[in-house]
């Protein structure tokens, strides 16, 4: 494969390619449950992220992110495991993809073929 000359992919990480990069700093509260909750102490999201343990085991995080679509599509990946509280921003964002997709699964039953032969008279 031919790198471009100049190409730094540190550079372009930084500048918002991939999802990645600087995007807005924020102050994220979610909490996490499950095996989420263990995760999240394990690895933590930034330097002096802030976490407290609450009921079930569930762990709420404070932390400063950076606010880029790989950070919403990280925490969609843990589905009913988070809740993100702040900013309120990404928490309306979170909540309506999933939203969507609670909708787009309630609508459809079975696999696409059953539905196909439900319509067959």
């Amino acid at each position: 494969m031919d790198v471009p000359d100049g190409f730094s992919l540190a550079d372009a990480v930084r500048s918002g390619h991939l999802g990645f990069g600087r995007g807005e700093t924020i102050m994220l509260e979610a909490t996490f449950h499950g095996d989420a909750a263990a995760r999240i102490t394990e690895t933590p999201l930034s330097v002096g992220q802030e976490t407290v343990r609450g009921p079930d085991d569930a762990v709420t995080v404070r932390a400063r992110v950076h606010d880029t679509p790989q950070l919403e599509w990280w925490l969609l990946g843990f589905a009913e495991l988070v809740e993100v509280h702040a900013p309120p921003p990404l928490r309306e964002r979170v909540n309506r993809r999933l939203r969507a997709a609670a909708a787009r699964y309630a609508k459809r039953h079975g696999t696409p073929a059953e539905r196909q032969a439900e319509t067959i008279p």
